[in-house]
């Protein structure tokens, strides 16, 4: 469960044919609600890794640009 001011760490995909000028958007968009821009690819593939409040998730997951939202978390190789 999550509580008031609660913070996420993700990583938004963004689908291959995604404009810039969308994910331009997309950034001012997380900037107005609060959160952060941790990361950005637009070469490899076209990325944004966020924190965001928790509660504001599904509005860029239910984006018809976006591919799919990830938790951002660190990974090891043993």
């Amino acid at each position: 469960m999550s509580g008031k001011g609660t913070t996420v760490k993700k990583i938004i995909r963004f689908k291959s044919d995604t404009p810039i000028d969308v994910i331009d958007k997309t950034e001012e968009d997380i900037k107005k609600i609060g959160g952060v821009i941790t990361g950005k690819t637009v070469v490899t593939g076209k990325t944004l890794m966020v924190t965001l409040p928790a509660d504001s998730i599904t509005t860029f997951a239910a984006n018809e640009h976006v591919e799919n939202v990830e938790d951002d978390a660190v990974v090891t190789i043993q």
